[in-house]
């Protein structure tokens, strides 16, 4: 979905956390207010095994993102109990979507669009910016979440 935007509302300090009766781990059902522009709204759960803040405190009470937005629906509870997701790889152009050894990993500067879709027409790049795109979450496994653990220019001679 192009042109997306969600912002994150911060936890009020008094908030009361609403647990899963059905789901032990699920600490807090409603613990991080989201609202986006296509009239979506809704809460991003707390796990028991992540105890830290999920909002970054230093940004204020809201921070909202813009960009394409992945099919959060592509994430399957195959288990149909909660623990056992899968989130299937896309065909290519995502980090953390196939192992770091296969071909499939690597992203090419030719793949890079502008705001409208249309070829950027890269001749080269200084900084990444890698954030996670969809908004899903995974049941025991807490938010589905973009992780890189590095970045590497195959192009340097």
């Amino acid at each position: 979905m192009h042109n997306y935007e969600i912002t994150w509302h911060k936890p009020a300090a008094n908030h009361v956390p609403t647990p899963n009766t059905q789901y032990a781990y699920i600490t807090d059902m409603n613990y991080i207010k989201w609202t986006d522009n296509k009239g979506g709204s809704g809460y991003m759960e707390k796990n028991s095994f992540h105890s830290q803040n999920y909002f970054p405190n230093w940004k204020g009470e809201t921070i909202t993102f813009k960009g394409t937005m992945l099919d959060p629906d592509r994430i399957k509870d195959q288990s149909e109990t909660g623990s056992m997701f899968i989130s299937p790889a896309y065909d290519f152009g995502y980090a953390d979507n196939w192992a770091n050894t296969d071909e499939k990993s690597g992203i090419k500067l030719d793949w890079a669009v502008d705001a409208n879709g249309k070829p950027a027409k890269l001749k080269g790049i200084d900084f990444i910016r890698v954030h996670t795109g969809m908004r899903a979450q995974g049941g025991w496994l807490g938010e589905v979440s973009t992780e890189v653990s590095g970045a590497k220019d195959l192009n340097i001679r």
